[in-house]
């Protein structure tokens, strides 16, 4: 039996997605519902794809200044890891690590598997992007709705207005409180949640050497004073040997010092750093993750409005994790797919013919 379409069906626009930010969740899902015949495009406000894996370059050397690493738990996530691994954008990263609480220093005994993307951490970003439609440097500020027109939903850019491109799904992986905002009109299904969530910042600061760092481990859990966690970035897998550090000051204090000039809260972190034994770097640089994390962070895996065909997903809804954010995505793009299996327009217009 065959099945041909009426020449007056919408054709495939019925499965036309809006994604709004590139980062592990938004490619994660655009690369499950491509796979499944969606068309799909992403917007991204960035230069590149990767979010919060991303990596910084100065004159001298690249950091890592998002995600330090990531692990795998979930069986599906362990078996992309392992394709990331085989194709050659992760690596297993073994850093010696201590631990600095209240009276002492400590060495970490656990047995985590701890991967790093390769030769930084946008990398297992672009494997996945490859083949999707990404449109970079497109800040999407809101969503409309097209009158008289299928598929409804349109987007608007602060580069470009309203773009030509319309869909019947729009999708946000972008942080909460700019999320409240795409939606607000729209969904009080997503807003609700939105509304409710907290996102705390990070501040991150970047440590070039001369010399090497007189040090007896290659990262560090801080339980006390600012910081959280300090690593030697160049002691990942293929980072050169150009001696580098990053430090990640914790939500509490990056909440309280969000309005601080940048070379004050480098003073104050290098301050630290120097408490815990390190140098006085030759040079440095500061970056804000102005929404790093929700606190306390949230295990939903996913959002989905069906009535409107909106949907969220992010690593703020699923603990807050590489693993969590490309299983967010992943699942709302299968919970797409089943949705408009079951309630999918096109199938009125097909008629059998044998």
């Amino acid at each position: 039996m065959v099945r041909v379409m009426d020449s007056t069906a919408p054709k495939l626009k019925t499965k036309s997605v809006g994604i709004i930010g590139a980062g592990i969740s938004g490619l994660s899902c655009a690369k499950t519902l491509t796979q499944a015949g969606f068309i799909v495009e992403l917007f991204d406000k960035g230069r590149n794809v990767s979010g919060r894996m991303a990596t910084r370059r100065n004159d001298d050397s690249e950091f890592d200044h998002g995600a330090q690493y990531f692990t795998a738990t979930d069986p599906e996530f362990k078996k992309e890891v392992a394709k990331w691994v085989n194709t050659g954008v992760a690596q297993l990263w073994t850093p010696d690590i201590s631990v600095f609480g209240d009276k002492q220093s400590t060495k970490t005994t656990d047995h985590v598997e701890r991967f790093v993307g390769i030769p930084n951490m946008t990398t297992p970003a672009k494997f996945i992007s490859m083949g999707l439609s990404i449109n970079l440097n497109t800040t999407i500020e809101s969503i409309c709705i097209r009158p008289q027109s299928y598929p409804r939903w349109s987007l608007k850019s602060k580069e470009n207005g309203t773009l030509k491109s319309s869909f019947n799904t729009v999708i946000s992986t972008i942080p909460a409180p700019q999320a409240t905002k795409i939606f607000k009109d729209f969904s009080p299904v997503l807003t609700g949640i939105t509304q409710d969530v907290k996102m705390s910042g990070t501040w991150a600061v970047m440590l070039n050497f001369n010399e090497k760092v007189d040090l007896k481990f290659d990262a560090a859990f801080v339980n006390k004073g600012p910081l959280r966690w300090i690593a030697k970035n160049n002691s990942k897998p293929e980072r050169g040997s150009n001696e580098t550090w990053v430090l990640h000051a914790t939500s509490e204090w990056s909440e309280l010092h969000l309005d601080s000039p940048a070379e004050d809260v480098a003073d104050l972190l290098i301050k630290e750093f120097l408490g815990l034994g390190g140098s006085l770097p030759d040079q440095h640089q500061t970056h804000l993750w102005r929404y790093a994390e929700a606190t306390p962070p949230l295990d939903m895996t996913f959002a989905w409005d069906k009535e409107n065909n909106l949907g969220i997903c992010a690593d703020w809804l699923h603990k807050g994790s590489v693993e969590g954010a490309w299983l967010s995505g992943r699942k709302l793009a299968e919970n797409i797919i089943q949705s408009l299996s079951e309630r999918d327009p096109l199938k009125n217009f097909y008629s059998p013919y044998r």
